[in-house]
Order: C-alpha cells, then sequence, then structure tokens
C-alpha cells in the first residue's frame, strides 16, 4: 500500500484472474512517530497507507463487487 503502482497491479491482476469481489475490507495501517516519511510516490506514508491507497485499491475493484 506505500507504493499505488503495487496497488493498481494487484487490482489488475486480481480483476484478470479471479474477475468477481464478493466482500472487500480495508484493513491496513501505519502509524509512524514524529518524522515524516515519504512514500515512493513523494506522499507521506501514514496518509496513503492509511488513505489513499484503500481507496485507490475499492475505485479499481469497485466494478467487480457491483
Amino acid at each position: 500500500l506505500a507504493d499505488l503502482q503495487s496497488v493498481k497491479n494487484f487490482a489488475n491482476k486480481f480483476i484478470k484472474e479471479v474477475g468477481e469481489l464478493h466482500m472487500l475490507l480495508n484493513n491496513a495501517g501505519v502509524m509512524s512517530s514524529n518524522q515524516v516519511i515519504k512514500t515512493k510516490d513523494n506522499l507521506e506514508i501514514q496518509f496513503q497507507v492509511n488513505h489513499l491507497a484503500p481507496f485507490l485499491l475499492t475505485s479499481l475493484l469497485l466494478d467487480t463487487i457491483k
């Protein structure tokens, strides 16, 4: 989840190989202390892993769950 391209790759592979999704639970979290850690997408890691990546994954898989 700390690499948005990895999230996209997973979603594409899931759609091609499985194609149908019955339930999606987004349960991931990072808690960083006082230091700011950036991802390779140049975003703060806690924000990306806890919010952006699960939103992206859900958006990409939404058609498979409808």
